[in-house]
């Protein structure tokens, strides 16, 4: 019986077209997923990038009116005369505790996932890491700032002043050296969290538009 070729060759080329077919359906909704999947978590990050820098606005306005405060005490160690009052207003930005608490659900989600192969641009996910870890060293700079006060101007306080209405209990507590040390440690610690602040919501702003953009 002789073998028609050239209908063997038409079936041939029918199931080879049919399997390319098929794999390429399967990767076409392999691939519309993916990148529904990448919008859901853009969206989400948008979300949490919007809360973080609503907190980070507030952060910098607090710790620009703290640094004020807390930078008027230093007048006192040369024996300038201020009132209770005014004491209890300037000393309460030594005793603000700033903490930064980022938005963090979806880009662990991403990370601790392996998701993050779902962001499909290198550049994206290269700024979302560098944005993260801007925030972990802010939040190790705030337990600094934390740990300085709890440390030596709690306790000097304490030591030092009536702390219902901040009358001085010793009458020199005001120009000790030590009390000066206090302030200049205290303005160091909260003005680099100040300024980390204010890099974190810089960096925060952009990577906002970068996804606003996509």
């Amino acid at each position: 019986m002789k073998i028609d070729w050239t209908n063997r060759l038409i079936e041939l080329v029918v199931v080879f077209i049919g399997i390319t077919a098929a794999f390429g359906l399967d990767n076409y909704r392999e691939a519309q997923t993916q990148r529904e999947l990448e919008r859901k978590y853009i969206h989400s990050l948008q979300g949490d990038l919007r809360a973080d820098k609503q907190q980070l606005e507030s952060l910098v306005a607090e710790s620009r009116s703290s640094l004020k405060q807390v930078a008027k005490l230093a007048n006192l160690s040369n024996g300038a005369h201020i009132s209770n009052d005014s004491l209890a207003v300037y000393a309460s930005g030594m005793f603000r505790f700033q903490r930064f608490r980022p938005s963090r659900i979806t880009y662990d989600a991403l990370s601790g996932s392996g998701d993050l192969t779902v962001l499909t641009s290198f550049e994206l996910k290269h700024q979302l890491a560098e944005l993260y870890s801007l925030y972990e060293q802010t939040n190790e700079q705030d337990a600094v700032g934390r740990d300085h006060v709890n440390k030596y101007i709690v306790p000097y306080f304490y030591e030092n002043f009536d702390l219902r209405n901040l009358n001085l209990l010793k009458r020199d507590a005001l120009t000790k050296p030590m009390f000066s040390n206090l302030i200049q440690g205290n303005l160091v610690t909260a003005n680099q969290s100040f300024r980390m602040y204010q890099e974190c919501l810089e960096e925060c702003r952009d990577l906002l538009l970068h996804l606003e953009d996509r």
